[in-house]
């Protein structure tokens, strides 16, 4: 993306490093906040049980709930959920 341009050593290591996933998926949606708990926390990890698997598609999911935090980012009664693999 960026020949000829040097990059930081930094940078460089992380390519070296860097393995991709077999598969990504992300799901974007909005949904009434009364079906969330009101203690609800933004960040929560679903992790698959048997850690040899950990790595393989969907063997760990992250959601995101950023209208936890900012209430502003919806709409009133309201919350946005970031779901990715």
């Amino acid at each position: 993306l960026l020949k000829g341009v040097d990059l930081p050593k930094e940078e460089e290591n992380f390519q070296k490093l860097y393995v991709k996933a077999p598969s990504f998926l992300s799901i974007h949606m909005g949904v009434k906040a009364e079906v969330l708990p009101p203690d609800t926390d933004c960040h929560h990890f679903v992790l698959e049980s048997d850690w040899r698997r950990l790595e393989e598609p969907y063997g760990s999911i992250f959601l995101s709930i950023p209208t936890v935090l900012d209430p502003s980012l919806a709409p009133d009664g309201r919350h946005i959920l970031h779901i990715f693999t």
